[in-house]
């Protein structure tokens, strides 16, 4: 299986060497990362070859998010099977399989040192340990994913509702309940998430201002959650990172 990862197009890095993460090792072209690991399937089914590699892909670049502080996607996934090799009437038939998933992205480059590259191994190392054995590894990398959608999306209104769908997942791994607007005000404050962010209009208002309102009320909606997207990001990028390091 071979993967390509992608951050925003005005960012792009370049290792000083490969980076091993359990059987998956990560290097960097033309500003690009890249990874490539041997996975034994119990079926020779193409479609849970391309769903496990897509699962594997999407748990690298959520960690790779949180260990550069860049939001990734994955870009291309490619599953090579074994030939086949088939003898008929003396002649031996080779067939080879080849499926590819893909999008287009350009990057410019970030260059990180041998040093930089041998604490960025650790660190990736660390964090896959740390959520992949808590009991709620995979919700947050969901969220995380989520996080990630915001951070790659060019329209701010539904970068703003990327992020409010991560900040709900991360607030509902945390147990917050209660009235809707009362749970995310405390989940908010608890993790230093602006609530108000015009000194007025709660988060989840303008969510459901954007979701459920029409017209002036939604477009009213629709500027805050332009003006106030890149910082609900960068609040909520920090609350995952400690929640991720709170995980029992």
């Amino acid at each position: 299986m071979r993967f390509t990862f992608k951050s925003r197009p005005d960012v792009g890095f370049s290792f000083d060497r490969a980076i091993q993460l359990g059987v998956t090792t990560l290097e960097t072209r033309e500003g690009k990362v890249h990874g490539t690991m041997t996975l034994r399937l119990e079926s020779g089914d193409p479609n849970a070859a391309r769903g496990k590699a897509l699962e594997v892909a999407e748990k690298i670049a959520s960690l790779l998010s949180l260990a550069l502080d860049a939001g990734f996607a994955v870009e291309e996934v490619r599953v090579t099977r074994k030939p086949e090799i088939k003898e008929e009437g003396g002649v031996k038939k080779i067939t080879v399989f080849d499926y590819a998933i893909g999008r287009e992205w350009a990057n410019i480059t970030a260059i990180y040192s041998k040093e930089e590259i041998n604490e960025l191994e650790i660190k990736l190392q660390n964090l896959m340990n740390r959520i992949e054995r808590r009991a709620h590894g995979r919700d947050i990398l969901r969220a995380i994913k989520w996080w990630r959608k915001g951070s790659l999306e060019e329209d701010k209104v539904d970068a703003f509702l990327h992020y409010y769908v991560a900040l709900e997942m991360l607030a509902s791994i945390k147990g917050y309940k209660g009235k809707y607007g009362d749970w995310v005000k405390r989940f908010t404050e608890d993790y230093s998430i602006t609530y108000e962010p015009d000194g007025r209009t709660p988060i989840n208002e303008i969510r459901g201002k954007i979701v459920h309102a029409a017209g002036p009320e939604k477009e009213a909606a629709e500027m805050l959650a332009v003006q106030y997207a890149d910082m609900l990001g960068r609040e909520l990028f920090d609350a995952i990172k400690k929640l991720v390091m709170e995980l029992p």
